[in-house]
């Protein structure tokens, strides 16, 4: 249902394998189906060396509440190209990385999330 936990926030991270760095008009996604009991989405992006197999590089983007991105997604169906022309095989529900909160923004409250556990 989560990845895991931060205090008593539950987060999901969310990972795509990516071919040049993130840029603030990329999409992330989550399927459609997918029923998390989590807080907050993490996204992060890896690009993959596929000659040496290896990660070198990899984003933490950002982040959003469950909430702020049931309120800020938009359907992309099955079969209708992305922005980046790739085409889903399945349903997904797409945010803009712009959209997304910094990392800083969390990291700096930690601290009122250890008194509030």
């Amino acid at each position: 249902d989560y990845d895991y936990k931060m205090y008593t926030k539950k987060v999901e991270l969310k990972t795509k394998m990516v071919g040049v760095p993130p840029q603030p008009h990329h999409e992330w996604s989550i399927y459609t189906y997918y029923n998390q009991k989590s807080d907050y989405y993490f996204f992060c992006s890896i690009i993959k060396d596929v000659i040496e197999g290896t990660y070198p590089h990899g984003w933490l983007l950002g982040y959003t509440s469950v909430e702020d991105f049931n309120k800020k997604c938009f359907l992309i169906e099955k079969g209708v190209p992305q922005s980046n022309g790739l085409i889903p095989r399945i349903n997904t529900w797409n945010m803009k990385l712009s959209d997304l909160l910094p990392m800083d923004r969390i990291l700096n409250n930690i601290d009122k999330m250890k008194e509030s556990k």
